[in-house]
């Protein structure tokens, strides 16, 4: 048998036609018997000779088809391995493994002696194929080969917008390809994806078997362009279409506010790239909670500018906070940073100057909120003109209080202005209210008290710088401690001078003081001022130690007199020329009792008395009138003696009105008869004593009375 190969064992039987014997032959081989062809297994035939020779064909076998090759979108290479004699092929290609279905044009297509065969035609990418093939020559085609299956490869997939986008990423969405085993993405900042600009980690990047994918990294504000490949065993499609997206901006970069004032500031913020405007919230919590915002100024859209005026619904010494969001079309950035600020403090409110001295004042004023300090201005001047200012107190900075002592450079009795300006960081309000304040007036100097009474006197000061009126205490002690009725903080108006003269008694020391008053207040108490009044008219009483030439003139003490003078006079109206030798005014010193000698017997005198000291001499006292005793009488001898009685005898005394008899029984008058003692026997010049003993020496002796003594 010639050129026959056995390649697998396939065992057929024949029977010989004739001899019914049987032969066992290779796979591939066809045998004759007689005249008579047999087709062994379908393959070939050929015809067995006489001489039982088996003459076989050239083809061997059946073509060995082999994977495809040179994909493309719609097209792919056949392959199938040289069949041995064959002078061409023909080719199934279907959709069907079954091969119940042909692409059209591929049902028994010839395609000449090649072993490769370009498909190109009714095609669909991504989908499976099925093809197979016969060889054949000028003497018959062989069987089918071996079935080869493929998918095509997949369709470009359908990209689509890009969504959950960021300011660092974004996810890129596509549609499915059929076929596809999974995806290649390529990520640019350049819409031709030139060399360079791929997004590091973005170039060819297989993503697997995905429709959806986050791209992270990226850069605020920025465009980025995407395609898709979709892929599989058998090859890549081409790029989808280029989606553009555009980063959602970096948060912007807020910085410190500008051009402060009460109510508006100017809120800034640097350039964000691709922003198309910016977002602005103001709040007064640090937070920005719910409930805090500034009224109009939540989200707002300020535009594509980098600075904005905010103007409206603010408060003077407020803290606020700002905050910035960019936006461009494709979204808003997350918050900046906030900054804070506060508004300049409101106009302080100015209030009256307290605690006044002659040379100072406190300077007092509502805190305004917000301020960390405030700014004084004093001044001699309302309008606070150039050079007006107190030194020292011109934009004074008094540092964060409420009050400020104003203690140099001021003179008492002036009246001074001042205004207060509030300031923080941010800047200075406008001035206060003006207040006036006027220092004390210094203390009055209170000088000699005149002219002084018994009862009044002159309360005296000097004019103080500056004062509207002055207060008079007037007391009984140097510590005023015992004021004078009606005279305690007495108002008495703006003299120098006032005449206090009530509620005072005569001969009392006194003490006064005065204060000056202006607006501000009053100022410290004047030096004390110590008088006394002229004593009371002194009480004269009756003169004693009468005697014919001489009496004691007497008189009560005057309160606080320091001495007396002393009237005596034979006239009881103290008429010109009836006084007395030297006892007209006279100065008989600080006594109560005054002795009068050389006068006459029985005779009227009249005294009267006045009471002096510092301050003046009081009236007269009342008129004491004295009658000087009589002249002595002179005594004669007893007559009508008997045992135990004799008669006493005298001369008359001129202006005598009675007598008053002394017997005893020895003439020192040491032992006087009993009932004879300074006897008053009446106004007689004789009398008759009895109840004598007989025998006895007896002594008598006789003074004349008369109402001004004996």
């Amino acid at each position: 048998m010639k050129n026959l190969k056995i390649l697998f064992v396939l065992l057929v039987t024949v029977t010989h036609l004739y001899a019914q014997s049987s032969i066992t032959i290779g796979r591939g081989s066809s045998i004759s018997i007689g005249s008579g062809s047999v087709v062994a297994a379908g393959y070939r035939d050929g015809t067995l000779n006489n001489n039982g020779a088996f003459n076989s064909r050239a083809i061997t076998f059946d073509p060995v088809a082999t994977a495809a090759t040179a994909f493309g979108p719609t097209s792919f290479n056949a392959n199938w391995n040289a069949s041995a004699g064959a002078t061409g092929y023909k080719l199934d290609v279907s959709a069907d493994p079954n091969f119940g279905s042909f692409i059209a044009g591929y049902n028994n297509l010839d395609v000449g002696n090649v072993t490769s065969f370009n498909v190109n035609s009714g095609l669909s990418s991504g989908s499976t194929y099925y093809y197979r093939l016969r060889a054949y020559d000028i003497d018959g085609i062989t069987g089918y080969s071996n079935v080869i299956s493929l998918v095509m490869p997949p369709p470009s997939p359908v990209a689509t917008e890009a969504t959950n986008k960021t300011e660092v990423s974004f996810s890129a969405n596509w549609n499915s390809s059929a076929g596809s085993n999974g995806y290649k993405f390529d990520v640019s900042t350049d819409l031709n994806f030139g060399a360079g600009t791929y997004v590091a980690g973005f170039q060819n990047k297989d993503v697997g078997n995905v429709t959806t994918y986050s791209v992270v990294g990226l850069t605020g504000g920025t465009t980025y362009y995407y395609r898709i490949r979709s892929y599989n065993s058998s090859g890549e499609s081409a790029n989808s279409g280029t989606i553009t997206i555009l980063t959602i901006p970096v948060p912007p970069n807020a910085t410190a506010a500008s051009s402060l004032a009460q109510t508006s500031f100017v809120a800034e913020w640097g350039t964000v790239t691709s922003a198309t405007g910016y977002r602005l919230d103001v709040s007064t919590s640090a937070t920005f909670a719910a409930g805090n915002f500034v009224t109009g100024y939540e989200d707002i859209d300020v535009g594509n500018v980098l600075s904005y005026t905010v103007n409206t619904n603010l408060s003077a010494g407020i803290t606020y906070y700002y905050r910035v969001r960019a936006y461009n079309a494709t979204g808003t950035s997350g918050n900046s940073n906030a900054i804070n600020l506060i508004t300049i403090p409101p106009n302080p409110v100015s209030i009256a100057a307290t605690n006044f001295s002659t040379s100072s004042f406190d300077a007092n004023w509502n805190a305004s909120t917000g301020a960390t300090k405030y700014y004084v201005d004093v001044s001699t001047d309302a309008a606070f003109a150039a050079g007006t200012f107190v030194t020292g107190f011109e934009n004074l900075d008094a540092g964060n209080v409420i009050t400020y002592t104003i203690n140099t450079n001021l003179s008492a009795g002036t009246t001074y202005y001042y205004r207060v300006r509030a300031a923080n960081v941010s800047g200075t309000s406008g001035n206060s209210a003006v207040i006036t304040a006027m220092t004390l007036s210094t203390a009055p100097v209170a000088t000699a008290a005149s002219p002084i009474t018994q009862t009044s006197f002159s309360a005296n000061w000097n004019v103080s710088v500056g004062a509207e009126k002055y207060y008079l205490d007037v007391a009984t002690d140097n510590t005023f401690s015992s004021y004078v009725a009606g005279y305690q903080n007495k108002d008495v108006g703006a003299v120098t001078t006032y005449s206090v003269n009530t509620n005072l008694s005569a001969g009392t020391t006194y003490y006064y003081r005065a204060r000056a008053f202006n607006v501000s207040g009053n100022s410290s108490n004047s030096n004390v001022i110590s008088l006394v009044t002229v004593p009371p008219n002194p009480i004269s009483a009756a003169g004693t130690n009468v005697t014919g030439t001489s009496f004691d003139a007497n008189w009560n003490a005057a309160a606080s007199a320091t001495g007396y003078s002393l009237d005596v006079s034979t006239d009881n109206a103290f008429g010109a020329g009836a006084f007395l030798a030297g006892f007209e005014n006279k100065d008989v010193g600080n006594v109560v009792t005054f002795s009068l000698s050389g006068l006459s017997e029985n005779t009227n005198y009249y005294y009267r008395v006045r009471a002096y000291n510092v301050s003046g001499t009081s009236g007269n006292s009342g008129v004491i009138t004295v009658l000087t005793a009589p002249t002595i009488p002179v005594a004669n001898a007893a007559t009508a003696i008997t045992p135990n009685s004799f008669d006493a005898n005298w001369n008359a005394s001129v202006g005598a009105a009675k007598y008053y008899l002394d017997v005893a029984t020895d003439n020192g008058f040491t032992s006087y008869v009993v009932g004879y003692q300074s006897k008053d026997v009446g106004n007689v010049t004789t009398y008759n004593i009895n109840g004598l003993t007989a025998g006895t020496n007896y002594y008598y002796r006789v003074r004349a009375n008369n109402a001004g003594g004996t």
